[in-house]
């Protein structure tokens, strides 16, 4: 074998190389994709979940039950505690938004989380707390919520 053959074959070799390492690299991104759009689905669920389960306290329950129809007659003290809870809600609901917005976020869990927002957002007492304190949130999360339309019941 002469040292031009010798020299192709390392040629061949050495671009095999390359298409290898490009795929396993194409394959590495994907898989970094995947996982980092499964932790954002992980993280907005978890953050969704520990602001509902401070409902389980029955002095909050208690108060949402109230504020959610008669915010303007709570005691400030109780209306404090609502306000709390509901701009958490729309915190969380935020960084879903974006999250969805983005992509990191699955449609079918985005919807869902759409339609508890829809929900709580129909009630006065939640409406309330958008009209004054909706200046905390971004402009095109806003524009969003200010778009819900409340859920409608239907019939059987």
């Amino acid at each position: 074998m002469n040292w031009e053959a010798i020299g192709a074959i390392g040629e061949i070799v050495g671009a095999l190389a390359v298409v290898i390492s490009l795929v396993y690299l194409a394959l590495q991104i994907r898989t970094q994709n995947r996982e980092a759009k499964l932790s954002s689905i992980h993280e907005i669920t978890t953050a969704h979940r520990d602001v509902l389960s401070q409902l389980q306290n029955p002095n909050i329950s208690d108060i949402w039950v109230e504020a959610t129809t008669d915010f303007e007659n709570l005691e400030p003290s109780k209306q404090v505690r609502f306000v709390s809870v509901a701009v958490n809600i729309y915190k969380v609901s935020e960084e879903a938004y974006y999250q969805a917005q983005s992509g990191r976020l699955e449609s079918h869990i985005w919807q869902g989380m759409v339609a508890q927002l829809s929900e709580f957002h129909s009630w006065p007492g939640a409406q309330q707390v958008w009209r004054f304190r909706q200046s905390n949130f971004s402009q095109p999360f806003i524009d969003f919520v200010d778009s819900i339309a409340p859920p409608t019941l239907k019939d059987n």
